[in-house]
């Protein structure tokens, strides 16, 4: 390893022979075969000293680094990958400086245990610091961001020097867990301190996109009043006699009609799989959940515990959880499961909460079952709980499932979970928030949180009275996307197909077009994160309505501003990025030339090309580039 420093000459040397030790471990060990108490033995002395430096650190200096208001890079870099490494969500320069003015800060770095380390933290250490660590037998360069510089950095000596052997602290724990698969090694407990201790695979959030499916005997009939929701037809149906579901129902099947008969019309008998999974890839989506069963208690897999109620004994006669997850997963996307906690009239969960929920046979001997199917039978990346609000987590036994699932079950190294697993779990506990459906705060998330919306804006699953109007616009749908990207969101974005298995042409159109556009915006959307300013607002004299930003950060250091809107004048004040000097460059993303601009009285004033729609490959929103500026 090659730490590239300026340092003064009292202490270049004693940081030149740490950097030898790392290099020479690094050389000696092959990580596969050596535990991590050997490696960190192996590099105790580097630790000792990089944390004599780090504990000999005061508060007044600690205060120098939260008085800056727009720290260099270097600075935040490292201070981004000390957070990373200890699991702190948020990266933000009001995140750092919180947790710098935290109590016991000192000692929490110290205290730091290695095993914790999981391949995805170290992932994102890797990538804040730009850095490639050890392989066996080889050394790569890692630059440290001229952090002593004493032209470049605005702080005292001590500090800098404290920043350098701190960098010295992360590689050394980076190096000690080389190779080492610590998340396989962590056991969870069934309680949420535990649980909530386990970081998300870092797939989930570089991926920000995905598909969500409504699919299920309710698609038969396909009907709500008033730009309902058609997945909740047999409750408003049976809950509301008088209601106008009920009404519809009665004039259309008769008042006989029993709910259990729409299965033999669930039918998929125009159902392609491939071509679903094609269209989702071709959408830009990194990730499916389809509904494993919704709150009728309809399986979209074979399950002995819905005998005569799945899609393999009754309906198609088909796995289309199974088959779906082949179809997803051979075109290189995540399959994830949605799964309803409780069933209206199943007679079980009835008696158990007529019981006040004291007993639990509908758990014990149809939920846990069915559970534990899915993740053994297709190992889902995303368990999508759901319907859990009637009951605490205790009852529907959560986090022993969730337990099991960390530790045991084939999906343990892979696999995210919602926030919906009991009554008052909601934004509290979980790897995402959700919140409450089509979830969309307006402000930056610490947390890892995900807007589950849907383009039929009434309905999650197919609604035949719907009509243009209740159809999200494709400028709605990629306002929301990147709204919640810039806000540490994900999107999981709802189709409804038809009870034999086709995806109606306005949902094609709409993920097509989304597809489109993310072809040639994505790069400051996939493995994006929040920037320290989110929203924007250009406003114009010539333009009575203000064009909306968002923004978004790569590698911790390129700029994406997204316009939502073109303005009139082909000019957009971005208010927060500052030019690190006059060479700055910004780029149209799907334009093949240089954008000029000029510094604003706060920000730059970027000029949009004048030239014809067709030289602009992007048509609804447009990305911004921007290189060499900071906040």
């Amino acid at each position: 390893m090659v730490l590239n420093l300026e340092l003064a000459s009292s202490q270049k040397q004693e940081v030149k022979e740490l950097t030898e030790k790392l290099a020479s471990e690094a050389i000696k060990m092959e990580a596969s075969k050596v535990q991590i108490e050997a490696k960190l033995s192996n590099i105790q002395p580097v630790l000792d000293a990089a944390k004599e430096a780090v504990g000999s650190i005061r508060s007044d200096n600690l205060a120098e680094l939260k008085s800056l208001k727009t720290p260099p890079t270097a600075i935040r870099d490292v201070l981004a990958g000390v957070l990373s490494l200890m699991g702190f969500q948020d990266q933000s320069w009001n995140g750092m400086k919180t947790f710098l003015g935290g109590r016991g800060v000192k000692e929490q770095i110290l205290a730091f245990d290695a095993r914790r380390i999981t391949p995805e933290i170290r992932a994102r250490v890797e990538e804040i610091l730009r850095i490639e660590l050890f392989t066996s037998k080889k050394t790569h360069e890692r630059h440290a961001h001229d952090l002593l510089s004493s032209s470049f950095l605005p702080l005292s000596f001590e500090m800098r020097t404290y920043l350098t052997f701190l960098l010295i602290f992360i590689a050394s724990f980076l190096l000690a867990t080389q190779g080492i698969q610590l998340k396989s090694e962590q056991k969870y407990t069934p309680d949420w301190k535990s649980l909530d201790s386990r970081p998300n695979p870092s797939w989930y959030d570089e991926s920000k996109i995905g598909i969500f499916i409504h699919w299920g005997v309710f698609s038969v009939p396909s009907h709500s009043c008033k730009d309902g929701s058609a997945e909740w037809y047999w409750f408003n149906w049976k809950n509301y006699p008088n209601g106008c579901d009920a009404a519809w129902h009665n004039a259309t099947y008769g008042p006989n009609f029993p709910y259990s008969k729409f299965a033999e019309g669930f039918t998929a008998r125009l159902w392609n799989p491939d071509w679903w999974a094609n269209l989702f890839k071709k959408s830009g989506a990194k990730y499916v959940v389809l509904t494993s069963k919704h709150h009728e208690g309809w399986c979209n897999f074979p399950s002995p515990q819905a005998w005569n109620w799945n899609s393999v004994d009754n309906g198609p006669g088909i796995d289309l959880a199974g088959e779906l997850t082949k179809a997803v997963r051979k075109v290189g996307l995540k399959m994830g499961l949605y799964h309803s906690l409780y069933e209206w009239y199943h007679p079980l969960y009835i008696a158990d909460k007529k019981n006040n929920y004291k007993t639990t046979r509908y758990v014990d001997e149809v939920l846990m079952p069915q559970l534990k199917t899915i993740v053994n039978n297709y190992s889902p990346s995303v368990v999508w709980a759901d319907g859990e609000w009637e009951a605490k987590d205790s009852y529907w036994k959560s986090k022993e499932f969730l337990a099991w699932l960390y530790n045991e079950s084939p999906s343990k190294e892979d696999v995210v979970i919602n926030d919906r697993w009991g009554w008052g779990d909601r934004d509290k506990h979980g790897g995402f928030f959700t919140g409450s459906d089509r979830y969309n705060p307006s402000l930056l998330q610490t947390h890892k949180w995900e807007n589950c919306f849907t383009i039929d804006s009434g309905s999650w699953g197919y609604n035949r009275d719907a009509t243009l109007k209740n159809y999200l616009t494709i400028e709605t749908i990629l306002d929301t996307v990147v709204g919640g990207v810039a806000k540490n969101g994900n999107a999981l974005i709802n189709i409804g197909p038809t009870a034999d298995g086709l995806i109606l042409p306005i949902y094609e159109e709409r993920l097509t077009q989304m597809g489109e556009w993310l072809s040639i915006n994505g790069e400051g959307i996939y493995k994006s994160r929040p920037w320290i300013y989110q929203n924007d607002t250009s406003n114009s004299p010539n333009d009575p309505i203000p064009v909306k930003i968002w923004y978004t950060i790569v590698n911790n250091s390129t700029i994406y501003a997204y316009i939502m809107s073109w303005p009139l004048d082909s000019k957009v004040t971005l208010r927060y990025p500052t030019p690190r000097g006059n060479s700055g460059q910004v780029n149209l993303l799907g334009y093949d030339r240089p954008l000029d601009w000029i510094p604003g009285n706060s920000g730059i004033i970027v000029s949009l090309p004048l030239v014809p729609q067709s030289r602009i490959a992007s048509k609804w929103a447009w990305g911004i580039k921007l290189v060499g500026f900071i906040a």
